[in-house]
């Protein structure tokens, strides 16, 4: 389609566009400039409503080229878009019971700069400069992350840790809760566990700079990639940790350099950990029973929050991401009752081996939750 008196296109060089397609071609010309759509809005919607629902037979490709369908095949037109856009390959994580969407696999998009640059948006503020980052076509990154956006496939990214457990960042691109989540999972949990998350509600940190730079490290086979600096910048934005070591800044400026192509990576890493991730900074510390906690205001795993994970999930994603502090110091006192966290194993937790619904905390926050909907909230 194309308007008669378009400025940039004749009606002539739209109709080489035929060259470029497997399918039958046609070339509809409106008497009007480029944005004939805009006034012939209803006839622009009404041609390609009827070109969709119309089959087409795939024209045979010249010699040389190997043809996507066999002579004669009939396919529709989404058909035809599938193949120029692949559909991606099922990812095998079980994440939610009661989600039986399927999530997607698509480590390619791993190796998109674009991709990175939208991605770690999470942990720069505005204001920093564009020439940090190198070069940068802005009308391609929208494009990227239109696309990624509109895709409804529900990439996720996995990199496993300690005792069977992994992390996982999911792109929720379909419903309602469009957004980045970080969680933690086994497969013997009913559901995964939220660690950070980026979707209006900028929930976290999740993760410590030892945790952090642990599971980058780790080479633990099963994940999306075992590169450390793909790993680390992926989990990047979960990060929210106030007592950095002073090699923190070297580390992220070299995957800066090598995942981002940055122009000015030590600035850029300096930016990042000033602002870390989308929680901000939090303090750690490790309590009697040797579990990782911190003092973020929205983290999950602040046990002061109404609703941070149970005090067994505390435990079990601590010594995951630290196994060395996994166990009780000998004369400490109990994690939680009569639990230590080697009870606290997602394979050996005495009271709920895999859902957490009768955890005393989970079953206050459910019913602070269930209260705060009805038409007598509980304050």
């Amino acid at each position: 389609m194309i308007g008669s008196e378009d400025p940039k296109v004749t009606p002539q060089e739209a109709a080489a566009r035929a060259a470029h397609t497997e399918g039958p071609f046609t070339l509809k010309v409106f008497s009007w400039g480029h944005f004939y759509l805009v006034r012939d809005h209803a006839e622009v919607i009404r041609t390609m409503t009827d070109h969709l629902r119309t089959p087409v037979t795939p024209r045979p490709r010249p010699p040389g080229r190997d043809s996507a369908f066999p002579p004669g095949a009939t396919v529709d037109a989404w058909a035809i878009m599938a193949d120029v856009h692949p559909r991606p390959s099922h990812h095998p994580v079980r994440l939610f019971a009661r989600d039986t969407r399927p999530f997607a696999h698509r480590p390619e998009l791993l190796r998109e700069k674009p991709f990175w640059r939208g991605h770690l948006s999470a942990c720069l503020r505005d204001g920093i400069p564009r020439s940090w980052l190198g070069p940068h076509d802005p009308i391609a990154h929208r494009a990227f992350w239109r696309r990624l956006w509109a895709a409804g496939d529900r990439p996720v990214f996995t990199v496993p840790v300690a005792d069977g457990l992994s992390l996982h960042v999911l792109y929720e691109n379909a419903g309602e809760d469009a957004g980045v989540h970080y969680l933690i999972s086994h497969p013997d949990w009913e559901h995964a566990e939220f660690l950070a998350r980026d979707d209006g509600h900028r929930r976290g940190p999740g993760l410590s700079w030892p945790e952090l730079i642990g599971a980058a490290d780790n080479g633990l086979p099963g994940g999306t990639t075992t590169d450390p600096d793909t790993r680390l910048l992926l989990l990047l934005p979960a990060l929210g940790d106030a007592d950095l070591p002073a090699e923190a800044g070297r580390r992220i400026a070299a995957c800066l350099r090598s995942r981002l192509g940055a122009a000015e990576p030590g600035r850029l890493a300096a930016a990042v950990l000033r602002r870390q991730g989308m929680a901000g900074r939090a303090r750690w510390s490790t309590g009697a029973a040797g579990v990782r906690v911190d003092d973020g205001r929205y983290s999950f795993r602040n046990p002061g929050n109404r609703d941070a994970l149970p005090d067994c999930r505390l435990a079990q994603v601590s010594a995951a991401l630290t196994p060395r502090q996994g166990a009780a110091p000998p004369g400490s006192t109990p994690f939680h009752g009569d639990r230590s966290p080697d009870d606290c194993r997602p394979g050996a937790c005495r009271a709920t081996p895999r859902a957490t619904a009768t955890c005393p905390r989970r079953a206050e926050y459910t019913t602070w939750l269930a209260a705060l909907m009805t038409d007598s909230p509980p304050f």
